[in-house]
């Protein structure tokens, strides 16, 4: 689900018809889906906590994909630039990013800033993740709503959406609301995990209860049901369109100091993931050890042109609760 929702929102709508020529519709979620498997493997090997659970690191969707974008527009890009060109430079853009970002931890490592990083001000950690996450609604929602949600207009347009559309809204704030009630409460991951299962059998038992009108195929089409379109080529179809001298090499050195940026906030958001874990689980987390896990599987993650991953605090906190231990599973 979250390689199929997040993936999405990693490389921009205006990619979408280079890369249906090659039948690489899904090309986000293997991006995703590749960074997470190279995270946990390099957590399993290198991290210094035993219960480390990574995860691609989805705060830096909204970044990547307004990367690829500006990528894109370019002036060394051609209007009329081939599908293999628009692919090739943007996957080369996500590469480099990456690289950068694993570079970042290597300084933080080499000069030993994960004390200073310790002292931060909690208040500069929070004010700039929730920065990050109101980029990263308005990309799901522009995603979602398939509308660039970018002036007030545009704001304004969805406010007026359909009732339809509110109810599910509504439901969707209640569900999240009602989880996030019931982990402060409970905090049992078997309470948190069945109740979404409830969710998904309630939706998929609703068109079985011979209700005129209502079958799969139209709840799908109202919006109740995700779906995503069916891929012409396999999982990997997007490297088939990788061409190295069709990359414009001019149009990804103008976006190094955006990369930089990016690095920075993949650093904050580890040091507050870290720092809240060794608060939950009492954990003592060498930020030193963990910095260079990070910048080892960031590195692999480069050579298969997908994103950053990191130590995922809601996978390790559940792994933790239930009593797992990923280094001797």
């Amino acid at each position: 689900i979250r390689g199929a929702s997040f993936g999405g929102l990693l490389l921009p709508k205006v990619l979408a018809p280079a890369l249906e020529t090659f039948g690489a519709q899904h090309a986000g979620t293997t991006l995703f889906l590749l960074s997470t498997s190279i995270g946990q493997l390099c957590m399993l090997l290198t991290s210094a906590l035993p219960f480390a659970s990574s995860g691609a690191a989805f705060e830096l969707l909204p970044l990547y994909a307004s990367l690829c974008a500006s990528v894109l527009a370019h002036p060394s890009m051609a209007a009329d630039a081939s599908a293999e060109a628009q692919i090739s430079t943007s996957l080369a853009a996500i590469g480099v990013c990456t690289i950068v970002v694993s570079l970042s931890y290597a300084i933080s490592v080499s000069l030993g800033l994960g004390s200073v990083f310790r002292r931060c001000p909690a208040c500069v950690l929070k004010g700039s993740l929730a920065g990050i996450g109101s980029f990263l609604l308005q990309s799901a929602l522009s995603t979602a709503a398939d509308h660039a949600l970018d002036t007030h207009d545009d704001l304004l347009w969805f406010f007026s959406m359909s009732d339809i559309k509110m109810l599910q809204c509504a439901l969707g704030i209640f569900l999240g609301i009602s989880l996030y009630a019931m982990d402060l409460r409970w905090k049992n991951p078997a309470l948190f995990i069945g109740t979404l299962l409830l969710v998904v059998a309630v939706g998929n038992l609703v068109p079985l209860l011979g209700i005129s009108g209502v079958t799969h195929e139209s709840m799908e089409n109202a919006g109740w049901f995700f779906s995503t379109p069916s891929p012409a080529g396999p999982w990997y179809a997007v490297y088939a369109a990788l061409d190295w001298s069709a990359i414009s090499w001019s149009a990804i050195s103008s976006t190094i100091p955006r990369m930089a940026g990016i690095a920075m906030t993949h650093q904050l958001i580890v040091v507050t993931d870290l720092v809240n874990i060794e608060a939950v689980t009492g954990f003592p987390v060498n930020l030193e050890a963990e910095f260079r896990s990070i910048g080892y599987s960031s590195m692999l993650s480069a050579c298969t042109f997908s994103m950053p991953n990191y130590v995922s605090i809601g996978q390790t906190i559940t792994v933790w609760r239930t009593g797992g231990w990923v280094k001797g599973s």
